[in-house]
């Protein structure tokens, strides 16, 4: 997204930071991304979401079927 931004002039906003079990730390290392980007003045903000979005699923609720036809006897 920083390569976008520098090549066309315009701000950029992404919605890539975050957090993974997975990988816990790499939004550190994104974090040191951006600021190098910022520091050069390229306009590519990254966008994060405060909630969560683990999901554990269940047949308790099965809400996420609802609506699919084939889901239903």
């Amino acid at each position: 997204m920083s390569r976008l931004s520098e090549a066309t002039g315009r701000q950029v906003l992404y919605n890539n930071l975050g957090q993974t079990a997975r990988k816990p730390n790499e939004w550190k290392e994104l974090m040191a991304i951006v600021d190098e980007t910022s520091g050069a003045g390229i306009r590519a903000y990254p966008l994060c979401s405060p909630n969560s979005t683990t999901q554990r699923y269940t047949m308790r609720n099965c809400q996420q079927f609802r609506g699919i036809p084939t889901w239903h006897p």
